[in-house]
């Protein structure tokens, strides 16, 4: 019997631009390696804008670009813009895949449900809002959540490295 794998939306244009900024011309066959995967597995994600939470993961540490860039997370304001000039401009300044480093989750050692459960009450929020949630949502709920409290602690203590965990 196989194994039935939750898929995501993701941008494959991100996926692609993330791949020629890597600087090293890399091939999908050589992430494909680097990684673990069916070569495959990733043109087929790419084909359809669907992957798989691992996949996607997986992906953007080899590429060393954010999950949130790869899913697209970005391009909200980009698709609305009409004036191909600002288009151009946004896409190299905004949509720029270095300007997006993959960022890893917190260690393991942090309990997630209960310093979730604990953010949420402090915003009146039910804890079971987070756990009704599927686990793919919550990698990216998760994920935003660490980026954005990243990005305040580093403002106030510019020392505070990000964090870089295997998983």
């Amino acid at each position: 019997m196989t194994k039935i794998r939750s898929k995501i939306q993701f941008n494959p244009q991100r996926l692609e631009d993330a791949r020629k900024a890597s600087g090293k011309k890399r091939s999908y066959r050589s992430i494909a390696e680097e990684i673990d995967v069916n070569e495959r597995t990733i043109r087929k994600s790419y084909k359809d804008g669907l992957i798989t939470p691992e996949l996607l993961d997986k992906l953007a540490r080899a590429l060393n670009v954010d999950t949130a860039y790869l899913m697209g997370e970005f391009d909200l304001f980009y698709d609305q813009l009409n004036d191909e000039e600002i288009r151009r401009k946004y896409k190299e300044i905004f949509l720029n895949p270095t300007h997006h480093p993959y960022s890893q989750h917190l260690p393991d050692e942090v309990d997630y449900d209960n310093l979730i459960a604990s953010l949420l009450k402090m915003y009146s929020i039910h804890p079971d809002c987070y756990f009704d949630m599927t686990s793919a949502a919550k990698l990216v709920f998760r994920e935003r959540l660490h980026s954005s409290i990243y990005r305040v602690l580093h403002s106030y203590f510019p020392d505070c490295p990000p964090l870089t965990i295997s998983i």
